[in-house]
């Protein structure tokens, strides 16, 4: 994902982005979430589907080498997390990946009534993504675009029980509950 994307644009932009995201992957979602449950995953908009719905999606996501970053220090390059971490989704894979991260955040807003989507704050370092607000303390935003792909990411490297999902979700759920 090019999270510097949302760096560079306007909030006007962000706020067509994050249109643009709901409207599209409720649709786009629905028919993910359509091929999980003929695979017998529980797809229901409930925090305790976010990691089973992930844990399917894992073995469906392709990836692709990146060549090491000659301007990265080569004390960095020379780390095995950074040469595990080479490695960018094709295509389909990228769209599979949104999908999930809608997915994740659509659950905990059907999970909690007070929770919503909105843009992120231009004051953190999630500015301009779509953002889930609402939580207890009013400077949490949940990144679900982030947090999935940081999941997924893990799930690739070390394989679906290294990719945390319950423990990321446990910390979430504690902070909608507040």
């Amino acid at each position: 994902m090019d999270f510097a994307y949302f760096d560079r644009i306007s909030k006007d932009e962000a706020a067509q982005f994050l249109s643009a995201f709901l409207r599209e992957e409720e649709c786009q979602s629905s028919l993910m979430l359509q091929d999980a449950a003929i695979a017998h995953v529980p797809t229901a908009r409930a925090i305790s589907s976010i990691p089973l719905v992930l844990r399917w999606a894992l073995p469906q996501i392709r990836v692709r080498r990146k060549a090491p970053d000659p301007e990265v220090p080569h004390y960095i390059r020379e780390t095995s997390s950074y040469k595990e971490g080479l490695f960018e989704y094709e295509s389909e894979s990228r769209l599979l990946v949104l999908r999930c991260a809608y997915f994740f955040g659509s659950c905990f807003i059907c999970s909690y009534s007070r929770l919503y989507w909105a843009i992120g704050s231009p004051e953190s370092a999630l500015r301009n993504m779509p953002v889930v607000v609402g939580f207890a303390d009013p400077v949490e935003e949940l990144a679900p675009i982030l947090v999935t792909d940081n999941l997924i990411r893990r799930g690739i490297i070390g394989g679906g029980d290294a990719m945390g999902v319950e423990r990321a979700v446990g910390a979430w759920e504690k902070r909608a509950a507040g």
